[in-house]
């Protein structure tokens, strides 16, 4: 009996270990831990429509942050930037691909338009290997890095807004 419990028992245990570590190695976080803390519920944003924009408005409202005019504060976001380097290729179909992103921003005060944080450029690089045969996978690998890029960029400047609460 006992050491059926005990093999019961440490089977169980590798079981979860395992979940756990799988759970962890692919990304997944529990609801609410890695939210950023965000010192204001307003926010006036001054951006040009874009996908960044669309994905920071979208980020913002998942924080608990309103967007309106009347808001304290001003975030200022520029035109984003993508560039493409070519690496050059490590095999003879496949070409390594640098892609670049910079993002200008600042942040005023709607009542006197001060510069809480004066013009900042957030830059994130990613690269990617593409195939020089395959157009359509090459297209789809480049803007797949490309919200990634925009992902880690958005993130960036959650981190830097909430700084602005310790100013």
């Amino acid at each position: 009996m006992k050491r059926r419990t005990f093999l019961v028992r440490s089977l169980s245990l590798l079981a979860m270990s395992t979940t756990g570590v799988a759970l962890s190695g692919c990304g997944f976080q529990l609801r609410g831990l890695d939210q950023q803390a965000l010192g204001f519920d307003t926010l006036d944003l001054n951006a040009p429509p874009t996908a960044f924009t669309d994905e920071l408005k979208r980020r913002l409202n998942s924080d608990g942050v309103t967007l309106t005019d009347d808001a304290p504060l001003r975030l200022n976001v520029g035109s984003t930037e993508v560039k493409d380097v070519a690496l050059g290729g490590g095999d003879l179909n496949y070409e390594e691909v640098e892609l670049n992103l910079a993002v200008p921003f600042s942040v005023q005060r709607s009542s006197d338009d001060a510069y809480v944080l004066d013009q900042q450029v957030i830059e994130v690089v990613t690269t990617y290997q593409a195939s020089d045969g395959n157009l359509l996978v090459r297209d789809d690998l480049r803007s797949q890095a490309v919200e990634a890029l925009q992902r880690d960029a958005i993130r960036q400047l959650l981190e830097r807004l909430s700084a602005l609460d310790r100013l």
